[in-house]
């Protein structure tokens, strides 16, 4: 955790890409001086190795497997993890994590994040979108319930200063 230990668990921002993940993370981390790690950086190392055409399927599988197992060595307050494989790799990541996180799930229409993902550096391919959007709100809702983790829903649709609102009201909610 952070040197100002302000976060009493760990937050996991998830969905798919496009969502907004990053402007969130970043705002809250910027203002609390928080700590992330994003899976992204590890997947983005295998990118740069193999190529994007060809990390995919089980190859991109070996990014969150490396996260796994370095998680008991970094420092963070936020995570920052794609929907590729929640329900393989959240409960895995769950376990290995000495506080209980706070899941929170980015979620907009199918439109925006593909308008989103266009204009991207790097676009993620249509088949991987069309992977993560199986993984849905009830998928998360049931996900944090079996894992009973706390499940927080932000629509990121509106203007990100009004989805970090709703993410800090949420949190102090939360009491965190």
């Amino acid at each position: 955790m952070s040197n100002l230990k302000i976060l009493k668990s760990p937050l996991i921002f998830t969905g798919i890409s496009g969502v907004g993940k990053s402007t969130l993370a970043n705002k809250l981390a910027q203002e609390y001086n928080l700590e992330i790690i994003d899976v992204f950086q590890y997947v983005k190392n295998y990118i740069d190795s193999y190529g994007s055409s060809k990390v995919k399927g089980n190859l991109l599988k070996k990014p969150y497997k490396d996260l796994i197992l370095d998680l008991p060595n970094l420092d963070f307050d936020i995570l920052e993890i794609a929907s590729d494989w929640p329900d393989e790799f959240i409960p895995e990541i769950i376990k290995k994590l000495k506080e209980k996180p706070i899941l929170i799930l980015l979620d907009v229409p199918e439109k925006v994040y593909l308008k989103r993902n266009e204009k991207k550096k790097m676009p993620v391919p249509k088949e991987v979108l069309q992977h993560q959007a199986k993984f849905n709100r009830p998928f998360y809702e049931n996900l944090s319930l079996k894992l009973k983790v706390e499940l927080i829903v932000i629509n990121t649709d509106s203007s990100s200063q009004k989805s970090y609102q709703e993410l800090k009201n949420n949190l102090k909610k939360l009491k965190i």
